[in-house]
């Protein structure tokens, strides 16, 4: 059995050599006009389920390689292999930009396939991602006191629950990076982390109270894989996964009425997934909203492509206040939808399939320096390669794989350099603390041993 197991798996691990290639002429062919819609969707869901196979030995990059494959299935059943007429979300289906979106998200499939680590470094039952160093009360309490500060003010609550839905502010969304340093200088110190731990609780219970989702599904994930999944082995895992699939499409189906909800409205919910075959409605949702940039894209000349990339590109520094900086806001105005965005579809529209490839080879390599952090956690060096700025960011685009996918690049551009920046003013703030702390503890050491010496010269 385990023999015949062993051959399957060295049988996708070569079609991960070849369907790549394979994929690059069927998006050819696709952005040629050449191909069926539908067998474009099946070549996009081909392409994620071969990526997930592949990644499967590392569960960062597994968790990461679901969340694309769940989508990309989601976008492709509704619109193409069963398609959901009781939805505005697949109005454009048909579409000849629609057409283009297919052929860019199979063109970023192929080359991030392409481009993928030769050798994954496992990483899973038993994996701390986070070692036991010494604990930083100091920080943390800062951090802490921060973070009860954005969980008061910086999230938007409506009058009354289940009235309308919370808005978080940008202040909470990036409230994870807080969360991933404050875990990380907790260190071994159980009480620091029970504190952190009750907070994000409360961050995601909030979030769900007022029917959000995509914040709070973050912040369980960031606790999942520092406290639960180095004890858990696959088997645990999934009943696990079935629980929390459960209560986020319950969620997602109610948003504000979750809490007036009974056991009908729950077997509604569930009979409602059920009857799309379990697709996931913010994937095909965030799918038109990007099928409405490039058909804005149709209005515009080439040049206004170009100034609204660099209006981009100056967001990633100055945040999202950059006038046309975001796509969604833009075509709003032209175009039913309820933002979000497809991450290579962005780049299609600013630079067309070079943009894709550009995008795909971006991801690829920090999925390349993912999976060498990763590395260094199994081989113990985690003190001098792992631990540090390089494991917080690994944490930090696993967990936000939901926005920097299905909602904005700006959780792995700017968010990205946040969140280096941020643990690297703290870690060295903790490193000056730690020597100076074994500085103090050597000079008392000394005058004990001084003090020793000559109480015996005296005797």
């Amino acid at each position: 059995m385990q023999e015949k197991q062993r051959s399957w798996l060295e049988h996708v691990d070569v079609a991960k050599l070849f369907l790549p290639m394979l994929g690059l002429v069927a998006s050819a062919l696709s952005y040629a006009g050449l191909m069926e819609p539908w067998l474009s969707a099946v070549w996009i869901t081909a392409m994620s389920l071969i990526l997930v196979v592949y990644l499967r030995k590392n569960r960062l990059l597994l968790f990461i390689s679901l969340v694309i494959a769940y989508a990309c299935y989601s976008i492709c059943y509704v619109n193409y292999f069963n398609p959901l007429s009781t939805t505005m979300y697949t109005s454009l289906s048909g579409t000849a930009s629609a057409q283009t979106a297919l052929s860019s998200l199979l063109l970023f499939l192929s080359v991030l396939l392409i481009f993928s680590p030769k050798k994954i470094n496992e990483f899973g039952y038993r994996a701390s991602i986070f070692s036991a160093k010494r604990g930083n009360t100091l920080v943390v309490a800062v951090i802490s006191v921060a973070l009860i500060f954005i969980l008061v003010y910086a999230f938007g609550r409506p009058d009354s629950i289940g009235s309308d839905r919370g808005s978080p502010s940008p202040l909470y969304e990036y409230s994870i990076i807080l969360f991933l340093v404050g875990f990380y200088c907790a260190g071994d110190k159980k009480s620091l982390k029970g504190i952190l731990i009750v907070l994000i609780f409360m961050f995601a219970g909030q979030n769900l109270l007022y029917g959000g989702r995509v914040t709070a599904l973050q912040l369980l994930m960031v606790f999942f894989f520092i406290f639960l999944s180095p004890r858990m082995t696959i088997r645990s895992i999934l009943p696990l996964l079935s629980i929390v699939f459960a209560l986020f499409v319950t969620v997602g189906n109610m948003r504000t009425g979750i809490l007036g909800a009974d056991i009908v409205d729950v077997f509604e919910s569930v009979q409602d997934i059920f009857s799309r075959g379990f697709a996931w409605d913010t994937a095909y949702s965030s799918w038109h909203t990007s099928i409405t940039f490039l058909m804005y894209g149709g209005m515009i000349d080439a040049s206004e492509h170009l100034r609204l990339f660099g209006q981009w590109l100056l967001s990633v520094f100055l945040g999202g206040s950059v006038p046309g900086s975001g796509l969604a806001v833009i075509t709003k105005s032209y175009f039913a939808h309820y933002y979000g965005g497809i991450l290579p579809i962005f780049f299609q529209f600013y630079l067309g399939p070079f943009g894709v490839i550009a995008v795909a080879g971006c991801v690829a390599a920090i999925i390349n320096w993912m999976n060498r952090t990763c590395g260094g956690i199994r081989s113990g060096d985690g003190s001098q390669v792992v631990y540090g700025m390089s494991v917080i960011c690994t944490l930090y685009v696993t967990t936000t794989v939901f926005r920097w996918f299905l909602y904005s690049p700006a959780q792995i551009t700017r968010g990205l350099i946040l969140c280096a920046l941020v643990s690297l003013i703290a870690l060295w703030v903790d490193g000056q603390m730690a020597k100076s702390s074994v500085f103090a503890r050597r000079t008392v050491s000394a005058k004990a041993s001084s003090l020793e010496k000559n109480s015996d010269q005296f005797t």
